[in-house]
């Protein structure tokens, strides 16, 4: 059994850390139940092996500096949608507190995005698109605050658009 197999686990960290699977496809792939790779996963860092880090690590060792920041910003775009998704089909949440979360959730995006643009003059593009789109972003909340939530829906694939075109 591959739960038993302290090998199986091994694989399933190098996948993790090295090739960049989710931990529940690199734990299928090497048939270890998820339960036992999150216990594993936890156990090493227990020991002292942060496998985020090492993976984190190994990000940086493998790639240039844009190929870095590209992994960054998109690893921000995915969480940032999921955020977005949960405010905005969060149904015991008031439309005034959505508004302020998803707010703040575009600052702390364009903060990054005008990061990694000041690092990288390629994802400086990124930055000036993403900065526009708050602009945007501020402006329906101050002038059409009605149509906040609409735009909050439209925003989400359209930031995951402008990455692909600009990132």
């Amino acid at each position: 059994m591959a739960a038993r197999n302290p090998d199986a686990v091994v694989a399933v960290r190098r996948a993790y850390v090295f090739d960049k699977w989710p931990l529940t496809q690199a734990a299928a792939a090497h048939g270890v139940p998820i339960g036992t790779a999150r216990r594993g996963k936890k156990r090493a860092q227990s020991d002292g092996d942060d496998w985020d880090k090492a993976r984190a690590s190994a990000s940086m060792s493998t790639g240039s500096m844009d190929e870095i920041l590209s992994a960054m910003v998109n690893d921000f775009v995915t969480l940032h949608q999921t955020l977005t998704k949960e405010i905005t089909e969060n149904e015991d949440m008031l439309a005034r507190d959505k508004i302020g979360a998803l707010n703040s959730l575009a600052d702390s995006f364009s903060k990054c995005i005008a990061a990694a643009g000041r690092a990288s003059p390629r994802l400086n593009r990124l930055s000036f698109a993403m900065e526009l789109v708050e602009n945007l972003g501020a402006f329906v909340q101050e002038r059409h605050p009605e149509h906040a939530l609409a735009f909050a829906e439209i925003l989400e694939p359209f930031g995951a658009e402008i990455a692909k075109q600009y990132g």
